[in-house]
């Protein structure tokens, strides 16, 4: 599915956001039947808001942007590429 995905997305450029590439990009992966869930859009979407109310009281996230490095480093707001690479030195 991941192949099918970036083939549509970086190869053909295609956009992720249409539910009919979604649904070619399925239909390209054998025994995947995620079209149909596709039908629904509201499939998934109250575990999305779970997961994020979830991580917003683990982080105390109060805006956005807000960036988590590798579990462990925390960027909140705006923040220069500097911030970015002392965290990845």
């Amino acid at each position: 599915m991941v192949e099918s995905l970036f083939k549509a997305y970086f190869e053909e450029e295609k956009s992720l956001g249409e539910t009919e590439v979604l649904k070619k990009c399925c239909e390209d992966v054998d025994n995947m039947d995620c079209a149909s869930i596709l039908e629904d859009e509201s499939t998934g979407h109250e575990e999305v808001l779970q997961e994020m109310e979830y991580f917003k009281q683990k982080y105390s996230i109060s805006g956005v942007p807000f960036f988590i490095v590798d579990g462990k480093y925390e960027l909140s707001g705006a923040q220069p590429p500097e911030a970015f690479l002392e965290i990845f030195d």
